[in-house]
């Protein structure tokens, strides 16, 4: 089952910011149990269930290696199960 899918990545200066797809089932349940306002989830999870993460890095970074252990774990299982 496909929970989550690599989009496309962002570099500006040394932050990377990974766009992931998610599916409906987990991105409603990420809106209806977080503790965020609307607004402080927004800069996470837009509309169209696209996720961002944020991470800082230097030169060695490997964005290969960290996309393929993000879909590896959250695609093991069902979106119940992640």
């Amino acid at each position: 089952m496909e929970n989550v899918k690599f989009i496309r990545c962002e570099k500006e200066g040394n932050r990377i910011t990974m766009f992931f797809k998610i599916c409906d089932g987990l991105a409603e349940f990420m809106r209806k149990t977080t503790n965020y306002s609307e607004e402080e989830l927004s800069i996470y999870l837009d509309e169209d269930n696209i996720f961002s993460y944020f991470i800082q890095t230097g030169e060695k970074f490997i964005q290969q290696s960290v996309v393929d252990t993000i879909e590896k774990i959250s695609n093991e299982g069902d979106d119940t199960y992640f």
